[in-house]
């Protein structure tokens, strides 16, 4: 290769590294952020890239049903044990095993946690919101984002398509739909009017830590009325091919990894549909070696007050997060 070419394929490979610099930097900044104290998920998940690496004991994973419940502090206070709350909400079962492949690039916990309601809950499509929800919280650098839109491309519902808003719909047959889920400022080019100061973080990853490691404030209040009897319910019901993988995945990574896996149901306004599938899932997890748990079996020993301890009929407030966490400690933890 002569002088001259030298020159020309220096000078397009700076181009290139300045064109994706600016991409990825402008990128980040435009995406959205949520702004308020009680919804900050996305800080929690990119705190965790500032912790130490190989520093928690245990890691509590998954979607809504995970980082409104279990209080890493307090945890360590009564128990002495290290963690993290890490998750997103809107996650599908098709994105757990790229999300904890995410985690555990930089932390080895002895126990990992899964919360499996929305696995359970899951259907065979994945809303565009609910993917973006999660690909949007992680870096232009992280495989395991390009890896998971790309493993969930035959099943996104553009938002356009969705059914009275519901998240049912046909998948996207358009080819190109895919591409504005791996260069984001596709969709985000024009929201320079709601950037914030949180909108640099990505900028900063390695730098902050989240203030409740990874767990989500919920201080609203808003009674409710469980059905008990939902929670006596033993007969199955079958569980869809990807339900089934996911749960399968998950234990074949633990068995690899050598991380000891639990699955558990946290306490909720629990119906008999999911009760009947978690029935299902529990034997699966069984057969394959592992433990799983569903709070709402000792919902009362708990101690939970359906009056105070709820945010909404599918998660505890801080108040109710407090007591799972204490319950959770000497049912699970305790030796």
């Amino acid at each position: 290769m002569n002088r001259t070419c030298r020159t020309s394929l220096i000078k397009a490979l700076l181009f290139l590294l300045i064109f994706f610099g600016l991409l990825f930097h402008f990128s980040y900044i435009l995406r959205p952020t949520i702004t308020t104290i009680e919804n900050n998920e996305r800080l929690n998940l990119l705190g965790y890239y500032g912790e130490k690496k190989n520093s928690f004991d245990m890691l509590y994973f998954g979607s809504s049903d995970a980082t409104v419940y279990w209080m890493p502090y307090n945890g360590f206070r009564e128990a002495g044990i290290s963690s993290y709350t890490y998750g997103k909400s809107m996650m599908r079962a098709t994105m757990f095993e790229d999300l904890l492949d995410e985690a555990l690039k930089t932390q080895s916990p002895s126990l990992v946690v899964v919360s499996m309601r929305t696995i359970l809950e899951s259907g065979e499509t994945v809303e565009e919101a609910a993917l973006r929800s999660v690909t949007d919280s992680l870096p232009y650098t992280s495989a395991s984002r390009w890896k998971m839109i790309w493993r969930n491309r035959n099943r996104i519902v553009l938002t356009s398509d969705e059914k009275n808003k519901g998240g049912s719909g046909e998948p996207t047959r358009d080819p190109f739909a895919i591409l504005p889920f791996f260069f984001d400022i596709w969709k985000y080019h024009d929201n320079w009017d709601n950037i914030w100061e949180d909108s640099y973080n990505f900028g900063r990853l390695g730098e902050f830590t989240s203030d409740t490691k990874g767990f989500l404030i919920r201080t609203f209040r808003e009674p409710q009325k469980r059905d008990a009897s939902v929670s006596q319910i033993t007969e199955t019901i079958p569980l869809s091919e990807t339900v089934e993988n996911t749960l399968h995945t998950l234990m074949k990574k633990a068995d690899e990894q050598g991380f000891d896996l639990l699955f558990v149901m946290a306490p909720y306004c629990e119906s008999g549909k999911t009760r009947m599938m978690y029935n299902r899932a529990a034997e699966l997890i069984a057969e394959g070696g592992y433990r799983s748990v569903d709070f709402n079996e000792v919902f009362e020993e708990i101690g939970i007050n359906e009056k105070t301890d709820f945010y909404d009929e599918r998660h505890l407030n801080t108040l109710g997060a407090e007591k799972y966490t204490s319950y959770f400690i000497s049912y699970c933890l305790s030796e």
